[in-house]
């Protein structure tokens, strides 16, 4: 979150409030896993994903393996 509020000159309170469901907040924080997250992003070629998401997620998978 603080990644991208720098990017979008906001503060991360801004970001995490107008830009992320607290529900995904909320099950981060407590180290609860989003219901079938994890099985979609290891999986894209099995759902439709638009160019833009595609993008996404390969950008997250380096970002994942860089640390």
């Amino acid at each position: 979150i603080c990644a991208v509020a720098e990017l979008l000159r906001n503060t991360p309170a801004i970001c995490r409030k107008c830009y992320v469901h607290p529900a995904i907040v909320e099950a981060y924080v407590s180290g609860r896993q989003v219901a079938g997250l994890r099985d979609t992003i290891k999986n894209p070629d099995k759902i439709k994903l638009r160019t833009v998401e595609s993008a996404v997620v390969k950008f997250l998978r380096a970002q994942r393996s860089n640390t």
